[in-house]
């Protein structure tokens, strides 16, 4: 028999786990009194991999302890996963990865509506499928523009101007520099090859594991050719999908592999002299749409019809993926080759006495129409999500209100264009980084001038850091000056402690102000897409300054479209110096700050490195089908852990009580873990307790695939109802996951609308709720009171330290169904 680690005499066990901020153990496992001595953890028994382990509590003897207040056969398990994103080089690196995080994420927010019309294909809709299609088109547009922005400053901005025609005043401290300039081919080729390497770094720090690399294909080998669809009604986190990856990632890892050097090549051959013809774009043109082809097939085909077709055909698979990674090496030789035939002679300023401002002379380089074509992508991805939008409302009409999908279903458009603008960003900050760092080494000269769609990308960075500087300000002094007595029945029910006066009006004026930043998570959605119109409207007044102002007419990547007097004169504001100034140095600040930061998380694991990590512990749990170039998911390892921990377990011990409980994040990975339960049928004696959750508000609105109010209730009804939240209402993080439209009269009477799987609706009004001990129970919710009433330990708390509330203990007692000590009151 399998050695689990748990005594035999265990009714008991409680796994928790932590948040995104990477709780420490021992702060996991605290009782009321507070952290538990170090010393007195240790390891679980069992095979575990790097980045995650289950800890629990012994005494000196290393016997196990049990958990404090309750019976000696109840006990406690940490598990801890935040190594899984954070700590170490390569980890850190990820940082600059964030745009297509914010793609990859787009793509997981898409609603799936297959459970609508089952029997007409195996696989989404058309519409969905065609949104999953743009988005991936979105990802190889994200690709070759980080591509191209690379190139150029490698390339351009170093080798060229820089190196060869600068006369040597750029980077002379630089040994060896100088004399590269009589080697112009040395030059192109090294260029060349370093933007090569840095692509090849990308690809090393987001490696595919054996999970991506066969992912469904293995699901259905071991199903013997049981159809991979899941069940009508299911979310796609319960289905096998969602820890077994997906066909279609390898296939994007190599068209992302190919797409990326032969953006090399067409920036290459566009800072070729221009009377070579438009033939030279025949052969890239012709690559990505090859690529886009084959992306738009195998998405409009269907992911699980494509899936079958290599089960049916094993050799085609392999032979596939061969010929895939022979042709991703071929497109970086390619690269090569077209480096050290094209540009030695552009390089060549020997022959001129007035060499090029720049090697893109050009109105529209390739950056120019990536940029158009990444932001035409978004706009047909929100038009295409009109119709899947309508059934999602139409499906989601019955929902309670808290529910319901952000945006009506057009999240994915919003997230997707904040991705463009921010990884235009990058490329524009880094280019202006570098001038920056240029211009001082050459004694504060200007000969390195950028693009006029770099000074458009810049004017509406202002413009945006000026809203918001001012929404910031207007917020701020809004907050301030409303009132602090919050209207939270939780509150009025729980008043703070009766203490001297002055310390009382401080104490409410700080809970109130928690409490005002704690509902400001209700308006994520609409932040979210002023942001967004925001930037689209700054994005078009730099265009229209740049169109109108004669300075700009005939500079490189300047717009071709006509213009004055045709055009309305821009404002002169909106054309000054400053402007651009004030977006140059916030992009310069944005580059520069990020790599502070990874440098930071590099020197400082456990510090930023954990702090930068948090990025990734909502971004990565959702599978890598978006864009490959991504930090791979945790979200497959963690929920086997706590899946296979809980099998073995039922296995040694049938008769344990296990109670799955998650902080935060942890919550979700519990949530998803529960549902992978369910599917195998495995939910007697299994409860979950979440606390500082974000279900409700946070994931089950912004990806509505994967949970939502359906899977809340068949979850629910599937544990018979043995699922408690915890909440505070001063949480700025957390929310309420089971209730919702929590109100009180001025009698002191409070409603609430709860989870009811009982109900026809799946839900219930109720009224006449009261608070017993601080706790407020609204249903299956247990909001609580903070500061805790009669609390000896008494101060605020937020978003921590649930585990040390005399709530967690009933909570506990409630869902095994034991008595338990409430743990340590203040007299009376």
């Amino acid at each position: 028999m399998t050695n689990t680690g748990l005594p035999q005499t265990a009714t008991v066990l409680e796994i928790r786990t932590h948040g995104v901020s990477g709780t420490p153990i021992d702060q996991i496992l605290a009782d009321p009194v507070g952290p538990l001595p170090p010393g007195d953890l240790v390891d679980v028994p069992g095979p575990l991999g790097p980045g995650r382990r289950f800890v629990r509590r012994v005494d000196g003897a290393r016997n196990d302890v049990p958990v404090a207040g309750g019976s000696d056969s109840h006990y406690a398990w940490a598990y801890s996963w935040g190594r899984l994103t954070s700590g170490g080089f390569v980890k850190s690196l990820w940082a600059v990865l964030i745009p297509f995080a914010l793609v990859n994420m787009a793509y997981a927010m898409i609603s799936d509506n297959r459970r609508l019309h089952p029997a007409r294909h195996p696989d989404s809709p058309m519409f969905t499928r065609g949104c999953r299609s743009l988005v991936h088109l979105l990802g190889v547009a994200l690709t070759v523009l980080f591509t191209l922005q690379i190139t150029y400053v490698i390339v351009d901005s170093v080798g060229y101007r820089c190196i060869v025609a600068s006369g040597g005043t750029c980077l002379e401290h630089v040994p060896y520099v100088d004399s590269l300039r009589d080697y112009p081919t040395t030059i192109s080729v090294l260029a060349v090859t370093l933007v090569l390497v840095v692509l090849t770094v990308g690809g090393l720090i987001t490696r595919f594991s054996a999970t991506d690399s066969e992912g469904t294909l293995r699901e259905i080998v071991e199903q013997s050719g049981a159809s991979p669809a899941p069940e009508p009604g299911d979310p796609a986190m319960a289905t096998a999908d969602f820890v077994d990856g997906n066909i279609a990632a390898p296939v994007l890892r190599i068209v992302h592999g190919i797409a990326a050097p032969t953006a090399v090549v067409t920036l290459l051959l566009a800072m070729r002299p221009a009377d070579t013809g438009a033939w030279r774009w025949i052969a890239p043109v012709a690559v990505f749409g090859v690529l886009a082809s084959t992306i738009a097939a195998i998405d409009l085909c269907g992911p699980i019809r494509v899936t079958r077709w290599f089960r049916d055909h094993p050799r085609v698979h392999t032979r596939f993926s061969v010929i895939g990674w022979a042709l991703m090496a071929g497109a970086h030789a390619g690269a090569i080759v077209v480096a050290a035939t094209v540009l030695p002679s552009s390089f060549d300023v020997s022959v001129t006495t007035a060499p090029a401002v720049t090697l893109l002379p050009g109105r529209w380089s390739p950056i120019e129409v990536t940029i158009v074509v990444a932001a035409t992508l978004c706009l047909l991805l929100a038009a295409a999500l009109w119709e899947p939008s309508r059934t999602l409302d139409a499906q989601t009409r019955n929902y309670p209100k808290a529910y319901r999908p952000w945006l009506r279903g057009f999240t994915p458009a919003v997230v997707g264009g904040l991705a463009v603008i921010i990884g235009s960003g990058f490329g524009v900050g880094a280019s202006r980084a570098f001038n920056a760092l240029a211009n001082k080494d050459i004694g504060g000269a200007d000969p390195m001038p950028t693009r006029t769609s770099y000074d458009i990308i810049s004017t509406q960075w202002g413009l945006l850091g000026l809203l918001g500087a001012t929404a910031l300000i207007v917020g701020t002094l809004l907050l301030l000056a409303a009132s602090f007595r919050p209207s939270h029945p939780a509150f009025r029910l729980n008043p703070p402690p009766d203490l001297d006066a002055r310390n009382r009006r401080w104490q409410r004026w700080r809970t109130g102000l928690r409490y005002r930043v704690a509902t400001l998570n209700r308006f994520t959605q609409h932040l979210l897409a002023a942001f967004l119109i925001a930037g689209i409207g700054c994005a078009a007044a730099g265009v229209w300054a740049a169109t109108t102002d004669p300075s700009t007419h005939g500079r490189p990547g300047a717009p071709a479209w006509p213009s004055a007097p045709e055009w309305p004169s821009a404002p002169l504001w909106l054309s000054e110096h400053w402007l651009r100034a004030t977006g140059t140095w916030i992009l310069i600040a944005m580059v520069v700050g990020l790599a502070f930061v990874i440098r930071q998380a590099i020197a400082n694991p456990d510090g930023m490195g954990r702090t930068l990590g948090v990025l990734w512990d909502v971004s990565s749990f959702w599978p890598r089908e978006g864009h490959p170039v991504v930090p791979p998911p945790y979200a497959p390892t963690a929920v086997a852990d706590i899946v296979d921990r809980v099998g073995e377990i039922r296995e040694a011990s049938p008769g344990v009580k296990i109670v799955l409980c998650g902080h935060s994040q942890g919550s979700l990975i519990m949530y998803a873990a529960a549902l992978q339960l369910r599917r195998r049928g495995a939910t007697d004696n299994l409860s979950l307790l979440t606390y500082g959750s974000q279900l409700q508000w946070l994931y089950g609105r912004a990806f509505p695939a994967f949970l939502n109010f359906d899977s809340h209730r068949e979850l629910s009804a599937s544990l018979e109802q043995r699922w408690i939240n915890l909440i505070r209402f001063t949480d700025p993080v957390g929310g309420p996951v089971l209730s919702w439209d929590l109100t009180s009269s001025r009698a002191g009477d409070v409603s609430a609308s709860v989870l009811d799987v009982s109900a026809e609706t799946g839900w219930a009004r109720i009224d006449g709720l009261t608070p017993h001990d601080g706790v407020l129970a609204a249903g299956d919710e247990r909001w609580l009171a903070d500061p805790p009433p009669r609390i000896a330990y008494d101060f605020q708390r937020g978003h921590s330290n649930y585990v040390r509330e005399v709530a967690w203990a009933a909570a506990i007692a409630k869902l095994t169904g034991t008595r338990t000590d409430p743990g340590p009151l203040a007299a009376d």
